[in-house]
């Protein structure tokens, strides 16, 4: 087909419907704005077998699979949509409302400048998928972009080389099922940039990228439950929370709106390296870790803002020896609640402290008494240490 608008399979219209009971191969050449399959003004597609779209290197803003406008709807098995150097290609997509479904998908733009892999568009439409693959490698490409609910209950692997993995927009909801794996090499895994709230729900994911979350304009909540996460974070709009023994690595400098550490949730950092809150926000560990221990001392956290403990954890490694030296967490701000340190005693044996002891928190702000608590005293040698505030320092 080869001009705007054209599609090799198109259905349009209320009361129209077309139904393939096997498969479909297609290869769409067209201009600007041409489709492989098109369901638009209410019309409907469904195709039983596999369904495999290429795009030829011509033309812009192509759509491999298109259900356009409210009553629109394409439901498929099995999917494929590739390029040949297309320009800006788009993948699976649902705008104006359409509605598209399918039961696994593998979607190749890699080396296509400004592609989409999938995107709805629209609050009132949505994508529900299965087990999904895309990959993504060109400048300004995007995995995923969402005004509305799109739903992967399988397994997400999304590798976005160059640009965002997933990016949500005007209250863009995401949710993705179990051991998904998610990586931005050079850009970032997830960004909202909203003029509502949004919000990207994780069940058992692995993510990897230089910027893990990036949010600017209106609320943006993310959830973890479970698995790994590796990156840093951008935005004063982002609220995080992570439970069911998700792990953030974090390694780089890092802001948020606000932050909680839930059901053994755990927030690992080797190096120095500091969390910033929004103004009057703060980062809550209710029964999650802060984890500094790496068999060495020199690791440090700095909240910059409030850091309340409500049944968390602090590990740090320590050296009760002469050099007398820990992991540190530094909040600058006031900390409330109450959290448990865990303490792993580096080799040699403990001696007698000088001054105010070994520093383990350093407090801006004020603190409770017991801010900072250790089960059972650490006994090394023939001294025992116990944690001890000294002025705002513990």
């Amino acid at each position: 087909m080869g001009h705007p608008g054209a599609a090799p399979v198109r259905s349009q219209g209320a009361n129209a419907l077309i139904h393939f009971t096997g498969g479909l191969t297609l290869t769409q050449n067209g201009g600007d704005n041409a489709y492989g399959v098109l369901a638009r003004a209410g019309g409907r597609i469904a195709i039983d077998g596999a369904t495999s779209v290429t795009l030829q290197n011509s033309g812009q803003s192509r759509r491999g699979v298109l259900a356009l406008d409210a009553g629109s709807q394409i439901t498929l098995a099995d999917v494929t949509v590739t390029s040949s150097g297309a320009a800006a290609p788009r993948g699976l997509a649902a705008e104006n409302g359409g509605k598209l479904s399918y039961r696994a998908a593998r979607i190749d733009f890699q080396g296509d400048n400004g592609a989409y892999g999938m995107r709805q568009s629209h609050p009132g439409g949505s994508i529900v998928g299965g087990n999904t693959t895309i990959k993504v490698s060109g400048p300004a490409s995007w995995g995923v972009q969402v005004d509305g609910p799109v739903h992967i209950n399988g397994r997400l692997e999304l590798d976005s080389a160059d640009g965002i993995g997933l990016n949500l927009r005007n209250g863009g909801h995401i949710q993705i099922g179990a051991n998904s794996e998610i990586k931005g090499t050079s850009g970032g895994a997830f960004h909202a940039a909203n003029t509502a709230a949004a919000s990207t729900t994780l069940n058992t994911a692995t993510v990897t990228a230089q910027t893990l979350w990036n949010a600017t304009g209106s609320d943006y909540t993310f959830a973890a439950q479970g698995d790994a996460y590796t990156g840093g974070a951008a935005g004063s709009s982002l609220i995080l929370k992570l439970e069911g023994a998700a792990k953030w690595n974090l390694n780089a400098n890092s802001t948020l709106k606000n932050m909680e550490l839930a059901g053994n949730a755990e927030l690992h950092v080797d190096g120095d390296y500091s969390l910033t809150p929004a103004a009057g926000e703060s980062v809550k560990n209710t029964a999650g870790v802060i984890d500094l221990s790496d068999a060495a001392t020199g690791d440090k956290l700095t909240i910059n803002g409030k850091y309340e403990g409500s049944g968390g954890k602090l590990k740090l490694d320590v050296d009760l020896s002469a050099a007398a030296v820990a992991d540190v967490l530094k909040v600058n701000g006031n900390v409330t609640g109450s959290t448990q340190i865990a303490v792993t005693q580096l080799p040699g044996t403990g001696v007698a402290t000088t001054g105010n002891g070994i520093l383990i928190a350093e407090i801006s702000g004020t603190s409770p008494a017991n801010a900072f608590t250790l089960p059972t005293p650490l006994i090394s040698g023939s001294f025992q240490y116990a944690p001890q505030k000294v002025g705002n320092n513990w």
